[in-house]
Order: C-alpha cells, then structure tokens, then sequence
C-alpha cells in the first residue's frame, strides 16, 4: 500500500478505514439501512446463491469492484442482463487497477465505462462513459473518490435508459 498511495496516503486510507469500521459503516449496513436485501455467500456462483437470485426475479444485477467473475449462469439471471461500472477505458485499461494505469501512462482523464457483463472480464458492450479530468499533479486518491463519485451518477443514468429501453450498446473494441 506505501508503494501504491505513499506514506501519507496509507495514513489517510487507514483513518478512513478505523473511521468507518467505528461508525459501524459498510456496504452491508447501507444496504439494510435502505431495505435492500443482502444475501450472504461464499461465492456469487455457487447454486444456491444463484437460486436465491433467481426467486427474486431481477431487472438487473450491477457490479462494482466484485470479488470474483461472474459465471454464464449468473450472468443469464436478471431480464436485463448484469452491469459493470469500471473505472478504465475498455478495452485498453482492462483488469485491475484502471485509475493507477491511467494516471501512470499520463492519461488527460480518468475515463468511466459501464458495460454489459459476458463471460470474458471486462469485455461486454459499453453502455456509456464518462470522462474524468486528470489534474497535472493529482493524487491518486482524489482520482479514485472522484470517479467513483461520477461513476454512480453514470450508472443512474444507464439504469434509467435500461429501464426506458433507450439504451444502445456498443462494442468495446
């Protein structure tokens, strides 16, 4: 992480980290906090889990850092297929780590990528992007919360198409 962030950054990564652990703060909290129902699993594509998901009929299944790759069977669940919010321009900035990749190779911008999930990481149809401007001496922090701050206003955005049936994919070639 030092390497990554620098001493200062990994200070700063830590507190927020203690900081949201003490206030009891997680995706999970969140999520029961809104009503949304949090199924537990040791992998998303274990038959069980599956199952689960699939009694509750979806629209949509979105991705935003998974842990793991979706397999064939659950990407074929929800009607409308399942999302990825990416933080890379694909397909040139594919796989882990975008942002670093972007700002390393001194992109002008962060690019934000949605896109339809296949078998393949990071490979499906792009569903929109969004440019985040790359200051000259921007920390890769202020990058990371930035996009992903712009990243769900996008991913409401392609969720409002989907639902309206306007959305128009393209290729990530």
């Amino acid at each position: 992480m030092q390497a990554f962030y620098g001493l200062w950054g990994v200070l700063r990564q830590g507190t927020r980290f203690i900081q949201a652990r003490l206030r009891g703060r997680s995706i999970e909290a969140l999520a029961r906090g809104m009503g949304v129902p949090v199924i537990p699993a040791r992998s998303v594509n274990r038959a069980e889990y599956i199952e689960r998901v699939r009694a509750m009929s979806l629209d949509v299944i979105v991705s935003v850092a998974a842990p793991e790759i979706f397999k064939a069977e659950l990407l074929a669940v929800p009607r409308l297929g399942c999302i990825n919010v990416h933080c890379g321009r694909l397909p040139a900035y594919r796989g882990m780590m975008p942002t670093f990749w972007q700002m390393l190779r001194g992109e002008p911008a962060a690019t934000i990528t949605v896109h339809a999930m296949v078998g393949k990481v990071d490979a499906g149809d792009v569903l929109a992007t969004q440019a985040f401007p790359i200051e000259p001496h921007d920390s890769l922090d202020r990058v990371i919360l930035g996009t992903k701050r712009q990243s769900a206003r996008l991913l409401i955005s392609v969720l409002r198409d989907l639902r309206a049936e306007r959305a128009q994919p393209k290729p990530s070639i």
